[in-house]
């Protein structure tokens, strides 16, 4: 009995130490369930805000815009600002995609390199990261007659390469005088002196022409197309293929997160010829 009872301490030790390491590992795992489950819950909270800046603030685009130009007394091709909706904070930044340098109009008209040219201008003006990554969808530019040509662009991700950038903030940097949606025309009387440029064949003498005669008559007697570009009377029917007054397309880029790793979502309204809208969406997790 001597004998036995030696053996009772170490054995009562080491069930102790096989259950002290089997609570640390059930400890570990409630702890990455339940770190996963915050998680899950933090990601459907920030979904749910976003989709919920998108059903607010995609349709109202335009007068956001309207007000924001009557504000700051000058036409804006942007406005941003932000919301808190529960514990997330969303900034929120509001654009007429018309008032943007239109990269399929590039296409068209040019060739694949002036859309290159464009989009690495676009970059570095915005001293973004972000490299340039051509690869569109159509290269056909002579369609058969009656056919309409599809567009060679429809997202970021055939101009720039997202896989290389760190934070979606720069695709949206980059991209903020371009535009992939639309009718093709420049809103010229919201357009940044960039987009103009680009659109006027790299003449920035004449678009900020256009920029400095459309904030002098911000209050006074109406600009008009020709006023602003001083056309030669052969290029006045061309102008109004480039160029136009209205806006047919509008964008709403939401962010939430940690800024260096943000979690974004870019939505745009475009309106076609018959009346009828639709919605495009595009998402980025960290």
């Amino acid at each position: 009995m001597r004998r036995s009872r030696g053996y009772i301490l170490p054995m009562a030790l080491s069930l102790i130490a096989m259950a002290a390491i089997v609570l640390a590992q059930v400890c570990r795992q409630t702890m990455r369930q339940s770190l996963a489950a915050s998680q899950d819950a933090r990601e459907l909270q920030v979904r749910w805000g976003m989709r919920s800046c998108q059903a607010t603030f995609l349709p109202q685009a335009e007068a956001i815009l309207a007000a924001g130009e009557k504000a700051a007394h000058q036409p804006l091709p942007s406005v941003q600002t932000q919301v808190q909706l529960g514990g997330c904070r969303f900034e929120l930044l509001v654009a007429d995609e018309t008032a943007k340098a239109n990269l399929n109009t590039l296409y068209r008209r040019h060739d694949l390199t002036a859309v290159e040219e464009a989009a690495r201008s676009a970059a570095r003006s915005s001293n973004s990261s972000v490299q340039v990554r051509l690869r569109p969808m159509n290269r056909d530019l002579s369609p058969a007659l009656g056919e309409k040509l599809p567009p060679a662009f429809g997202s970021f991700g055939q101009v720039f390469d997202e896989a290389a950038v760190a934070s979606p903030l720069a695709i949206r940097s980059a991209a903020g005088d371009l535009t992939c949606w639309g009718g093709g025309k420049l809103n010229w009387r919201r357009a940044s002196a960039a987009a103009l440029e680009q659109v006027l064949h790299g003449n920035r003498q004449a678009a900020d022409r256009i920029v400095s005669l459309r904030q002098a008559a911000a209050s006074g007697t109406p600009l008009t197309l020709a006023a602003a570009l001083q056309l030669a009377p052969e290029l006045k029917k061309t102008a109004n293929l480039w160029f136009t007054e209205k806006s047919d397309a509008q964008s709403l880029w939401i962010t939430c997160g940690d800024p260096s790793h943000p979690a974004a979502w870019l939505a745009v309204r475009e309106t076609h010829s018959n009346g009828r809208s639709q919605v495009t969406n595009f998402s980025w997790q960290p």
